[in-house]
């Protein structure tokens, strides 16, 4: 060990290497500031974006700019923390020549900073503030976003450049592949029995990309409405009533629709009396037709802050409505909140058979008894609903006691409305035969 460090001289620390010091625990810590900053910038939450886009603090207007030219920002804390780090490596490097002469062990030299070095960086200006910035997100970006504003106009020169060629040669270099529906159910059905919920959700995924808004629409029959020559006492005693937090407005007619009533906006005014203009809170309705993709309604629904739409047929009359809560139980099936009844869409009589409504969607029936939707895959072309199974295959006014069999099923209605058919009971094969 004496061998190896034999022959090294030391010089006495002098002013010169006093101020090299200084330089580099100066860039030490800018490195720390960089490094955390990259993790502040990137680790905010949508609720902390939110509240800086809300706030009107000057500080979380800078940060807030910042945050809005994203591969710039990051450009920038990039360029900066490895020109600073290559200050570091610098200036250590001379401030070994200033205190030592390693002579021929020049091998010895180079070991023993490179082992520093990477010791010192790792610690001080990557482990401990990355660390910290995770922890404290806003209030460090708050804090660097005062710095990271003028150093981001200083890089700009070097940061635009890049920004530039790196979004080229992802262009250039992205793939483009795209997976049709026959791709993905495959996938599905390789992935069944290991996770049945994973696979169940992908299938309905794949699924929704299909479906239409008057498939899984509110028919109008069955729409909860109010009527716009109502005074206003009528109106809340039948919002409070219908238990829906959106209805729709007509005047005459459901297919003149004025407009939709928020509930809430009608809490504030609770106690007044019936000649107060209810009509004022009215706000507009959004019409789309039956045909629209229900995906693309819900990209509507996202970026527009819409919860409800008014479905129209080709002659502009009104077919039913639709709500966000429609579309997103076609995913994850059925959403219930605490004011839910917790009961079964069907029930289950003591022969094996099933009463259903009529209303009931073909894919909902199939979900519910685990059925395949290629069994009524010639039907659904036409209709959608099981009361639509008897109308298709009967061609007939529905009554109490008619019945039809399709694919070993018997489909037999026990009750009827103004020529509408409210429920049915269905037997299963096993039961219909033994019958």
């Amino acid at each position: 060990m004496d061998s190896l460090f034999s022959g090294i001289i030391v010089y006495p620390f002098g002013w010169q290497a006093a101020i090299t010091l200084g330089i580099i625990l100066l860039l030490i810590v800018l490195s720390g500031y960089m490094s955390s900053s990259e993790v502040s910038f990137f680790s905010l939450s949508p609720q902390d974006i939110h509240l800086i886009r809300e706030s009107k603090a000057p500080h979380d207007q800078k940060l807030l700019a910042l945050l809005e030219n994203s591969e710039k920002l990051l450009a920038t804390i990039l360029i900066g923390n490895n020109i600073v780090n290559i200050g570091i490596v610098l200036s250590s490097n001379y401030l070994v020549h200033l205190l030592f002469d390693f002579g021929i062990n020049s091998v010895l030299s180079f070991v023993l900073q490179t082992i520093v070095l990477t010791f010192v960086l790792l610690l001080f200006c990557e482990i401990i503030p990355k660390v910290y910035a995770q922890q404290h997100p806003l209030t460090f970006s708050r804090f660097s976003a005062h710095i990271m504003q003028p150093l981001v106009k200083v890089l700009s020169p070097f940061t635009i450049p890049l920004v530039k060629t790196s979004s080229i040669l992802e262009r250039r270099g992205k793939k483009h592949y795209e997976l049709s529906v026959d791709d993905l159910s495959r996938a599905v059905e390789l992935t069944e029995g290991k996770n049945e919920t994973q696979s169940k959700l992908i299938g309905e995924i794949i699924k929704f990309h299909d479906k239409t808004a008057d498939e899984i629409m509110v028919p109008r029959v069955d729409m909860v409405m109010i009527d716009y020559q109502w005074d206003f006492a009528t109106t809340l005693r039948f919002v409070l009533d219908a238990g829906y937090s959106r209805i729709p407005v007509f005047l005459g007619t459901q297919d003149v629709i004025k407009g939709i009533l928020y509930i809430k906006d009608c809490l504030p005014y609770t106690t007044a009396g019936s000649d107060f203009d209810w009509h004022t809170l009215i706000r507009p309705a959004n019409f789309v037709p039956e045909n629209k993709k229900i995906d693309d309604l819900l990209e509507e629904f996202r970026s527009e802050h819409r919860h409800i739409s008014i479905v129209v047929d080709e002659y502009g009359g009104t077919s039913g409505l639709i709500t966000l809560e429609d579309i997103l139980e076609e995913i994850v099936g059925e959403i219930t909140d605490e004011y839910d009844e917790d009961e079964l869409p069907y029930t289950r009589l003591a022969d094996g058979s099933f009463l259903f409504e009529g209303k009931t969607q073909i894919n909902d029936f199939c979900r519910y008894l685990s059925l395949e939707d290629s069994l009524f895959e010639p039907l659904t072309q036409e209709i959608d609903t099981l009361g639509g199974v008897f109308l298709e295959l009967k061609q007939e006014l529905p009554r109490v006691g008619a019945f039809v069999t399709y694919r070993g099923y018997r489909f037999e209605i026990t009750k009827v409305e103004k020529h509408r058919i409210m429920q049915m009971r269905v037997i299963p094969p096993a039961t219909a035969s033994a019958s």
